[in-house]
């Protein structure tokens, strides 16, 4: 799992790659066969987005182009504990 930080408009981001290693843990969730691949997730402290498919080479994007992603990501409400 690779992961990076950014900080865009004063808030700190942290993204990685989800790569689900159980896709009937995951149907257990409710979510979709879309999200069986994986998805690049994007988290602040007040927020989390999400990007179906990952995008091949995110990990060595320079900053702009993760920003670009960012800002077309879905927003995904957090989980509760």
């Amino acid at each position: 799992m690779a992961m990076r930080e950014l900080v865009h408009r004063g808030v700190a981001w942290t993204i990685w790659d989800v790569r689900p290693t159980s896709v009937a843990r995951l149907r257990l969730t409710g979510a979709t066969e879309v999200l069986e691949a994986g998805w690049l997730c994007f988290e602040s402290a007040g927020e989390k987005r999400r990007v179906v498919p990952i995008p091949e080479g995110w990990d060595s994007w320079p900053e702009a182009k993760l920003v670009v992603c960012l800002e077309g990501a879905e927003v995904h409400a957090r989980r509760r504990t």
